[in-house]
Protein backbone atom coordinates (compact mmCIF):
# COMPACT_ATOMS: atom_id res chain seq x y z
CA UNK A 1 0.00 0.00 0.00
CA UNK A 2 1.71 3.24 -1.09
CA UNK A 3 1.30 6.70 1.67
CA UNK A 4 -0.96 9.43 0.98
CA UNK A 5 2.75 11.82 -0.63
CA UNK A 6 3.37 8.79 -3.28
CA UNK A 7 -0.49 9.39 -4.01
CA UNK A 8 -0.36 12.86 -4.64
CA UNK A 9 3.04 12.37 -6.64
CA UNK A 10 1.49 9.80 -8.87
CA UNK A 11 -1.86 12.12 -9.32
CA UNK A 12 0.48 15.10 -10.26
CA UNK A 13 2.49 13.24 -12.71
CA UNK A 14 -0.79 12.39 -14.20
CA UNK A 15 -1.85 15.88 -14.69
CA UNK A 16 1.74 17.08 -16.10
CA UNK A 17 1.48 13.77 -18.98
CA UNK A 18 -2.07 15.79 -19.73
CA UNK A 19 -1.09 19.33 -19.65
CA UNK A 20 1.74 18.35 -21.85
CA UNK A 21 -0.40 16.52 -24.32
CA UNK A 22 -3.93 17.98 -24.21
CA UNK A 23 -3.69 21.49 -22.40
CA UNK A 24 -0.65 23.84 -24.36
CA UNK A 25 1.78 22.72 -21.38
CA UNK A 26 -0.66 24.75 -18.83
CA UNK A 27 -2.22 23.69 -15.51
CA UNK A 28 -5.59 24.91 -14.05
CA UNK A 29 -7.87 24.13 -11.46
CA UNK A 30 -9.85 22.78 -14.22
CA UNK A 31 -7.43 20.09 -15.86
CA UNK A 32 -6.55 18.84 -12.05
CA UNK A 33 -10.23 18.64 -11.24
CA UNK A 34 -10.99 16.61 -14.98
CA UNK A 35 -7.98 14.35 -14.52
CA UNK A 36 -8.73 13.12 -10.73
CA UNK A 37 -12.04 12.33 -11.89
CA UNK A 38 -10.59 10.31 -14.67
CA UNK A 39 -8.41 8.65 -12.40
CA UNK A 40 -10.98 8.57 -9.19
CA UNK A 41 -11.69 4.25 -9.38
CA UNK A 42 -7.55 3.81 -8.86
CA UNK A 43 -5.15 4.56 -6.10
CA UNK A 44 -3.63 7.67 -7.47
CA UNK A 45 -6.70 9.24 -8.07
CA UNK A 46 -7.79 8.81 -3.80
CA UNK A 47 -4.80 11.96 -3.11
CA UNK A 48 -5.55 14.70 -1.56
CA UNK A 49 -6.39 17.64 -4.03
CA UNK A 50 -4.54 20.26 -2.03
CA UNK A 51 -1.56 18.31 -1.84
CA UNK A 52 -1.54 17.39 -5.42
CA UNK A 53 -1.60 21.43 -6.65
CA UNK A 54 1.24 21.92 -4.12
CA UNK A 55 3.12 19.36 -5.45
CA UNK A 56 2.04 20.62 -8.90
CA UNK A 57 3.38 24.41 -8.41
CA UNK A 58 6.97 23.29 -6.86
CA UNK A 59 7.58 20.87 -9.77
CA UNK A 60 5.90 23.01 -12.47
CA UNK A 61 9.26 24.76 -13.58
CA UNK A 62 11.07 21.79 -13.73
CA UNK A 63 8.37 20.12 -15.72
CA UNK A 64 7.90 23.27 -18.48
CA UNK A 65 4.62 23.86 -17.47
CA UNK A 66 2.65 27.13 -16.54
CA UNK A 67 0.05 26.94 -13.37
CA UNK A 68 -2.51 29.15 -13.65
CA UNK A 69 -4.23 28.56 -9.76
CA UNK A 70 -5.04 32.10 -8.76
CA UNK A 71 -7.03 34.95 -10.25
CA UNK A 72 -4.15 37.18 -10.35
CA UNK A 73 -2.43 34.21 -12.59
CA UNK A 74 -5.60 33.84 -14.97
CA UNK A 75 -5.81 37.80 -15.31
CA UNK A 76 -1.93 38.11 -16.54
CA UNK A 77 -2.35 35.48 -18.54
CA UNK A 78 -5.51 36.69 -20.12
CA UNK A 79 -3.78 40.24 -20.71
CA UNK A 80 -0.98 38.42 -22.33
CA UNK A 81 -3.28 37.21 -24.99
CA UNK A 82 -5.49 40.27 -24.89
CA UNK A 83 -2.27 42.12 -25.93
CA UNK A 84 -1.78 39.95 -28.96
CA UNK A 85 -5.18 40.99 -30.31
CA UNK A 86 -5.70 43.73 -32.82
CA UNK A 87 -7.62 46.74 -30.64
CA UNK A 88 -10.66 45.80 -32.84
CA UNK A 89 -10.63 42.10 -32.32
CA UNK A 90 -10.69 43.15 -28.76
CA UNK A 91 -13.68 45.42 -29.38
CA UNK A 92 -15.77 43.45 -30.78
CA UNK A 93 -15.41 40.96 -28.06
CA UNK A 94 -16.71 43.76 -25.00
CA UNK A 95 -19.40 44.83 -27.65
CA UNK A 96 -20.55 40.63 -27.98
CA UNK A 97 -20.30 40.33 -24.81
CA UNK A 98 -22.47 43.77 -24.19
CA UNK A 99 -24.98 42.22 -26.55
CA UNK A 100 -25.16 38.40 -25.20
CA UNK A 101 -27.38 38.91 -21.65
CA UNK A 102 -26.95 37.36 -19.06
CA UNK A 103 -26.91 33.82 -20.74
CA UNK A 104 -23.30 34.31 -21.95
CA UNK A 105 -20.91 33.50 -18.97
CA UNK A 106 -18.60 35.86 -20.10
CA UNK A 107 -20.41 38.68 -18.16
CA UNK A 108 -19.73 37.72 -15.09
CA UNK A 109 -16.33 36.91 -15.67
CA UNK A 110 -14.68 39.96 -13.60
CA UNK A 111 -11.19 38.66 -14.55
CA UNK A 112 -12.05 38.53 -18.41
CA UNK A 113 -13.60 41.85 -17.71
CA UNK A 114 -11.04 43.45 -15.98
CA UNK A 115 -8.62 42.73 -18.84
CA UNK A 116 -10.52 43.62 -21.53
CA UNK A 117 -11.29 47.22 -20.02
CA UNK A 118 -7.63 47.58 -19.15
CA UNK A 119 -6.71 46.59 -22.67
CA UNK A 120 -8.74 49.05 -24.34
CA UNK A 121 -7.93 51.99 -21.86
CA UNK A 122 -4.68 54.29 -23.12
CA UNK A 123 -2.79 52.82 -20.17
CA UNK A 124 0.78 51.55 -20.98
CA UNK A 125 0.85 48.07 -21.24
CA UNK A 126 3.66 47.01 -18.54
CA UNK A 127 6.95 45.81 -19.40
CA UNK A 128 5.55 41.83 -18.65
CA UNK A 129 3.70 42.01 -21.01
CA UNK A 130 6.70 42.66 -23.47
CA UNK A 131 7.51 39.55 -25.99
CA UNK A 132 5.60 37.53 -23.80
CA UNK A 133 4.46 34.60 -25.27
CA UNK A 134 0.86 34.00 -24.53
CA UNK A 135 -0.47 30.25 -23.63
CA UNK A 136 -2.35 28.69 -26.59
CA UNK A 137 -5.62 27.75 -24.42
CA UNK A 138 -8.38 29.76 -23.93
CA UNK A 139 -8.77 30.81 -20.20
CA UNK A 140 -12.44 31.65 -20.43
CA UNK A 141 -15.99 30.20 -21.27
CA UNK A 142 -17.45 30.50 -24.39
CA UNK A 143 -21.38 30.86 -24.11
CA UNK A 144 -22.73 27.49 -25.55
CA UNK A 145 -24.14 27.36 -29.38
CA UNK A 146 -27.96 27.48 -29.79
CA UNK A 147 -29.20 24.60 -31.95
CA UNK A 148 -30.82 25.80 -34.84
CA UNK A 149 -34.42 26.37 -34.58
CA UNK A 150 -36.69 24.05 -36.61
CA UNK A 151 -39.47 26.71 -37.83
CA UNK A 152 -42.81 26.06 -38.21
CA UNK A 153 -45.62 27.92 -39.07
CA UNK A 154 -48.47 28.63 -36.97
CA UNK A 155 -50.57 26.15 -38.93
CA UNK A 156 -48.44 23.49 -38.29
CA UNK A 157 -48.43 24.59 -34.46
CA UNK A 158 -51.88 24.30 -34.85
CA UNK A 159 -51.68 20.70 -36.36
CA UNK A 160 -49.95 19.38 -33.29
CA UNK A 161 -52.18 20.88 -31.01
CA UNK A 162 -55.17 18.93 -32.68
CA UNK A 163 -53.21 15.62 -33.57
CA UNK A 164 -54.52 13.61 -36.27
CA UNK A 165 -58.21 13.93 -37.07
CA UNK A 166 -60.19 12.09 -39.42
CA UNK A 167 -61.51 13.93 -42.17
CA UNK A 168 -65.49 13.17 -41.79
CA UNK A 169 -65.13 14.23 -37.81
CA UNK A 170 -63.73 17.57 -38.60
CA UNK A 171 -66.47 17.86 -41.33
CA UNK A 172 -69.29 17.15 -38.39
CA UNK A 173 -67.35 19.69 -35.91
CA UNK A 174 -67.63 22.17 -38.57
CA UNK A 175 -71.36 21.62 -39.11
CA UNK A 176 -71.60 21.76 -35.45
CA UNK A 177 -69.97 24.52 -34.51
CA UNK A 178 -69.98 28.07 -36.16
CA UNK A 179 -66.14 29.20 -34.42
CA UNK A 180 -64.59 25.71 -36.27
CA UNK A 181 -66.02 26.72 -39.60
CA UNK A 182 -64.90 29.99 -39.34
CA UNK A 183 -61.61 29.13 -38.09
CA UNK A 184 -62.11 30.85 -34.72
CA UNK A 185 -62.01 27.37 -33.10
CA UNK A 186 -59.93 24.25 -33.09
CA UNK A 187 -60.88 20.82 -31.90
CA UNK A 188 -58.31 20.18 -29.15
CA UNK A 189 -58.20 15.92 -27.73
CA UNK A 190 -58.97 16.40 -23.93
CA UNK A 191 -55.37 15.11 -23.14
CA UNK A 192 -54.20 17.85 -23.86
CA UNK A 193 -56.39 20.51 -21.90
CA UNK A 194 -54.81 22.54 -19.93
CA UNK A 195 -55.99 25.57 -17.53
CA UNK A 196 -57.18 28.62 -19.34
CA UNK A 197 -58.37 27.37 -22.37
CA UNK A 198 -61.64 28.88 -23.56
CA UNK A 199 -64.09 26.63 -24.67
CA UNK A 200 -66.47 26.80 -27.09
CA UNK A 201 -70.26 25.16 -26.47
CA UNK A 202 -72.28 23.65 -28.79
CA UNK A 203 -75.53 25.42 -27.70
CA UNK A 204 -77.34 27.96 -25.35
CA UNK A 205 -74.30 27.89 -22.99
CA UNK A 206 -71.44 30.87 -22.99
CA UNK A 207 -67.85 30.08 -24.11
CA UNK A 208 -66.61 28.61 -20.96
CA UNK A 209 -63.13 28.72 -19.03
CA UNK A 210 -61.27 25.63 -18.34
CA UNK A 211 -60.40 25.90 -14.70
CA UNK A 212 -58.81 22.78 -13.61
CA UNK A 213 -57.40 19.79 -15.29
CA UNK A 214 -57.23 16.21 -13.42
CA UNK A 215 -55.85 13.24 -15.39
CA UNK A 216 -57.09 9.94 -14.24
CA UNK A 217 -55.33 6.62 -14.90
CA UNK A 218 -57.29 4.17 -13.18
CA UNK A 219 -59.08 2.31 -11.89
CA UNK A 220 -60.78 0.77 -14.65
CA UNK A 221 -60.27 3.15 -18.06
CA UNK A 222 -58.31 6.51 -18.03
CA UNK A 223 -60.60 9.65 -17.96
CA UNK A 224 -60.35 13.22 -17.69
CA UNK A 225 -62.15 15.90 -15.56
CA UNK A 226 -62.67 19.60 -16.24
CA UNK A 227 -63.73 22.06 -14.45
CA UNK A 228 -65.13 25.42 -15.73
CA UNK A 229 -64.41 28.74 -14.25
CA UNK A 230 -68.37 30.06 -14.39
CA UNK A 231 -69.24 32.94 -15.93
CA UNK A 232 -73.14 33.23 -15.50
CA UNK A 233 -75.54 31.51 -13.19
CA UNK A 234 -76.78 29.51 -16.27
CA UNK A 235 -73.27 27.98 -16.42
CA UNK A 236 -73.37 26.77 -12.73
CA UNK A 237 -76.76 25.75 -12.98
CA UNK A 238 -75.69 23.58 -16.00
CA UNK A 239 -72.98 21.22 -13.90
CA UNK A 240 -69.27 23.36 -13.80
CA UNK A 241 -67.64 19.87 -14.16
CA UNK A 242 -67.61 17.18 -16.77
CA UNK A 243 -65.98 14.09 -17.35
CA UNK A 244 -64.16 12.64 -20.58
CA UNK A 245 -62.51 10.02 -22.13
CA UNK A 246 -58.69 10.94 -22.83
CA UNK A 247 -59.69 10.90 -27.01
CA UNK A 248 -62.60 13.00 -26.71
CA UNK A 249 -62.33 16.73 -27.93
CA UNK A 250 -63.33 19.92 -26.66
CA UNK A 251 -63.76 23.14 -29.47
CA UNK A 252 -61.37 25.69 -28.15
CA UNK A 253 -60.51 29.08 -29.34
CA UNK A 254 -57.40 29.90 -30.88
CA UNK A 255 -57.09 33.64 -29.20
CA UNK A 256 -57.10 31.42 -26.09
CA UNK A 257 -54.52 28.92 -27.32
CA UNK A 258 -52.73 32.58 -28.64
CA UNK A 259 -53.13 34.06 -24.59
CA UNK A 260 -51.43 30.92 -23.38
CA UNK A 261 -48.26 30.94 -25.69
CA UNK A 262 -49.38 27.39 -27.39
CA UNK A 263 -48.46 29.03 -30.81
CA UNK A 264 -45.56 30.45 -30.11
CA UNK A 265 -42.28 29.18 -31.70
CA UNK A 266 -39.86 26.98 -29.13
CA UNK A 267 -37.22 30.33 -29.41
CA UNK A 268 -40.50 32.93 -28.15
CA UNK A 269 -41.14 29.83 -25.36
CA UNK A 270 -37.19 30.20 -24.20
CA UNK A 271 -37.01 33.59 -24.05
CA UNK A 272 -40.05 34.17 -21.78
CA UNK A 273 -39.41 31.48 -19.67
CA UNK A 274 -36.37 33.47 -18.82
CA UNK A 275 -38.06 36.64 -18.83
CA UNK A 276 -40.52 34.92 -16.16
CA UNK A 277 -37.51 33.76 -14.12
CA UNK A 278 -36.37 37.09 -13.99
CA UNK A 279 -40.01 38.38 -12.65
CA UNK A 280 -39.98 35.78 -10.24
CA UNK A 281 -36.24 36.24 -8.68
CA UNK A 282 -37.06 40.16 -8.50
CA UNK A 283 -40.27 39.14 -6.83
CA UNK A 284 -39.16 39.85 -3.43
CA UNK A 285 -38.00 43.33 -3.87
CA UNK A 286 -40.52 44.56 -5.94
CA UNK A 287 -43.41 43.30 -2.93
CA UNK A 288 -41.09 44.69 -0.48
CA UNK A 289 -41.03 48.40 -2.46
CA UNK A 290 -44.77 48.19 -2.46
CA UNK A 291 -44.90 47.67 -6.25
CA UNK A 292 -47.86 45.39 -8.19
CA UNK A 293 -47.00 41.84 -8.30
CA UNK A 294 -49.60 41.33 -11.26
CA UNK A 295 -47.48 41.08 -14.40
CA UNK A 296 -49.79 43.71 -16.36
CA UNK A 297 -48.34 45.24 -19.42
CA UNK A 298 -47.05 48.68 -17.52
CA UNK A 299 -45.42 46.37 -14.80
CA UNK A 300 -43.42 43.99 -17.44
CA UNK A 301 -42.56 46.92 -19.15
CA UNK A 302 -40.95 48.40 -16.42
CA UNK A 303 -39.36 45.59 -14.79
CA UNK A 304 -37.34 45.04 -18.34
CA UNK A 305 -36.78 48.04 -19.45
CA UNK A 306 -33.10 48.28 -18.15
CA UNK A 307 -32.52 44.66 -20.14
CA UNK A 308 -29.85 45.06 -23.05
CA UNK A 309 -32.47 43.35 -25.33
CA UNK A 310 -35.78 44.09 -23.63
CA UNK A 311 -38.86 42.03 -24.52
CA UNK A 312 -41.67 43.10 -27.68
CA UNK A 313 -45.04 43.90 -26.22
CA UNK A 314 -46.24 40.98 -28.44
CA UNK A 315 -44.20 38.59 -26.19
CA UNK A 316 -45.82 39.87 -22.80
CA UNK A 317 -48.86 36.86 -23.03
CA UNK A 318 -46.30 34.39 -23.25
CA UNK A 319 -44.25 35.49 -20.26
CA UNK A 320 -47.45 35.96 -18.45
CA UNK A 321 -48.54 32.34 -18.94
CA UNK A 322 -44.83 31.79 -17.75
CA UNK A 323 -44.98 33.32 -14.61
CA UNK A 324 -48.28 31.54 -13.73
CA UNK A 325 -46.53 28.02 -14.31
CA UNK A 326 -43.76 29.33 -11.61
CA UNK A 327 -46.44 30.52 -9.95
CA UNK A 328 -48.19 26.72 -9.57
CA UNK A 329 -45.25 25.43 -8.52
CA UNK A 330 -44.78 27.84 -5.45
CA UNK A 331 -42.47 30.25 -7.23
CA UNK A 332 -44.11 33.18 -5.88
CA UNK A 333 -43.00 34.18 -2.53
CA UNK A 334 -44.67 33.13 1.04
CA UNK A 335 -44.72 37.12 0.93
CA UNK A 336 -47.59 36.96 -2.15
CA UNK A 337 -48.67 34.28 -1.43
CA UNK A 338 -52.35 34.07 0.09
Amino acid sequence: MITAMQRAEAMALQVFIAARRHNGRVVTHDLVDAVMSRDADKEQGKANKETVRRIIRRQAEAEFVRVIFTDEERYWAIREQLHHMDTGQVQAMRDEIADAGYDDPRVWDRVLVEAISVRLSNRVPPRRLWRCRPVSIRLWDEPAQELPEVRTTRGERLAEITGPLDASLAEAFADMYGAVANGTAVPVPVGKARAGMVVVAAVRLEDRTIGTVRQHTGPGQPWVSLTWTCRSHQDSVIGDRRVFAPEDYVMVTVESLESLGMLASRRDHVRAGKFAGKWVAESEHRHASGLSSEPTDEALQAAFQGCVKPPKPELYPLIRAEIAAWDDNGARPPAERQ
